[in-house]
């Protein structure tokens, strides 16, 4: 369960009155929008700038120690990669 949902819920909702028009690699991708969440709740967030399927993996090792990531149950595990 996330204790931060009330701070996920803002953040949610300052990304969908923002609208970006655009998707760009460089950025507005989807690394950007996975790490402006994490922020909002409180977790350290890696470099944007690598692929996809390895930002959430090391979004993940950056925050399993933490009392953040205690908080996002989800975000454990989530990606099968150790």
């Amino acid at each position: 369960m996330l204790h931060n949902t009330p701070r996920l819920q803002v953040a949610l909702r300052e990304a969908q009155a923002r609208k970006q028009p655009y998707w760009n690699a460089i950025t507005n991708n989807c690394n950007h929008f996975i790490g402006e969440l994490a922020q909002a709740v409180g977790l350290r967030v890696p470099s944007d700038f690598q692929l996809s399927y390895m930002f959430v993996p090391s979004l993940r090792r950056m925050n399993e120690h933490s009392e953040g990531a205690a908080s996002v149950g989800g975000l454990h595990g989530s990606s099968g990669v150790q």
